[in-house]
This record gives C-alpha cells, structure tokens and sequence, in this order.
C-alpha cells in the first residue's frame, strides 16, 4: 500500500505543473480579478486572518492553489496552466468537517489523495460540490482537484 500511495504521488507530482512550481507563490490577482494564486483558509472556508496564525486552537488548515496564473512558459512560450487544487490538513486529535473555498467557476471537487483511504489518483475518489462542507479524519491530509 505504500509503494502504491508513493508511485501514485510522484505520478501526480509529474503530471502536475501547479505541484511542482519553479517560481514560489507570489500571492497576485489572476488576470485583474480577486482569485489569488494561493490561499491560505480556516476550517470555515474563509481565508485565515494574521490572528489566527497565532491561535493555539487552530488544528485545520486549507491550502487553495491556483492553476491559472503558475508564472511559467513551455518550451514554446506559451503560458503554463493546470488544474487548481485544494490541500486540507487536520492535526486535531478528532474528525472535523472543512468547507471548500467559494473559488469563481469552480463547480464542485474531487479527491485525489486522501491519507486515511489511500491514494485515489486521477480517476479520483468521492465528489464534493462547490462549498461543502468536506470530512477530514483524525490527523489527516485530502488533495481535491477542482472541477469547472
């Protein structure tokens, strides 16, 4: 099981520009608009506030990772894009629910790597719709992929 969650990884990674980024985020609007390249979020779906970096009682954390705006080119200059991507992580000792991010166009999520059940690759396990509310185990991580 883990030599299949590890090839399964490295393959994703491989397949995957926005998993493998040559520059680091810079934090910057896509094309003029509000959606940002990378979102740091609460359990709640909101974006964390500088406070709540601080808080002891923080035990969830979501990362939202743009695949519009990964500021590469390809052999022919064309700009990259791949997918986006939701990481959530839970270090509580118990389950908590974690509401997906209202990202614009984006319709609903997939998993694609979640440590309790295993890797689910690209053919993707369970479907969440846009904003809701996503199971996460005890000390868990889920990879989602958006959907459009």
């Amino acid at each position: 099981m883990l030599k299949r969650f590890t090839s399964g990884a490295i393959a994703l990674r491989r397949a995957h520009p926005n998993l493998r980024r040559r520059k680091f985020f810079q934090d910057r609007s896509i094309r003029h608009e509000n959606a940002a390249d990378i979102l740091w979020l609460r359990a709640d779906g909101s974006e964390m506030t500088e406070e709540a970096w601080g808080e002891g009682w923080v035990k969830s954390l979501g990362l939202y990772l743009s695949g519009e705006n990964l500021g590469d080119v390809d052999a022919e200059g064309r700009e990259i894009h791949d997918d986006s991507f939701l990481l959530l992580a839970n270090s509580h000792v118990e389950p908590l629910e974690f509401v997906a991010p209202d990202v614009p166009d984006v319709t609903g999520w997939q998993v694609v790597v979640d440590t309790p059940s295993g890797f689910a690759g690209e053919e993707g396990g369970a479907h969440f719709e846009a904003r809701a509310a996503i199971p996460l185990e005890r000390q868990s991580f889920v990879l989602l992929r958006a959907l459009h």
